[in-house]
C-alpha cells in the first residue's frame, strides 16, 4: 500500500552567513534600485523576474531569480514565490519585473 503521507518536497537552500545588522537596509525604492539594478543581468535581451527577500527591520536575506523566459513576457508561478519567502523565513519581500 502506497503511503498517502509520503509527498515530494521542493528544497530551497538558504544560510544566513553574515551578521543580520550588516546587511543591507531597505528604505525606499532607490535602494532597492541601487541594490539591484548594477548586478541585474541580461537587462537587453529578455524579460526577468525577481524577489528581494527582507527581514522584519527591512534588511536583505536575499535576493532570488526566480524566473526568465523569451523577449516577450516572463511567466510567473505564485506558488513558487511564497515557497521561496516562507523557506528564507522572510517577512515581506518586493517583487521585480523587467521587460524589454
Amino acid at each position: 500500500m502506497n503511503d498517502l503521507f509520503s509527498l515530494n518536497e521542493i528544497t530551497v537552500s538558504y544560510s544566513h552567513k553574515t551578521k543580520p545588522s550588516t546587511l543591507p537596509k531597505i528604505g525606499c525604492s532607490k535602494d532597492v534600485y541601487d541594490l539591484v539594478c548594477p548586478n541585474w543581468e541580461d537587462l537587453e535581451y529578455r524579460e526577468s523576474f525577481k524577489i528581494l527577500l527582507l527581514s522584519r527591520a527591512n534588511r536583505v536575506l536575499g535576493i532570488s531569480n526566480l524566473f526568465k523566459d523569451g523577449q516577450s513576457g516572463v511567466v510567473v508561478d505564485a506558488k513558487l514565490i511564497f515557497h521561496t519567502a516562507l523557506k528564507c523565513n522572510a517577512a515581506s519581500s518586493i517583487l521585480m519585473h523587467y521587460a524589454v
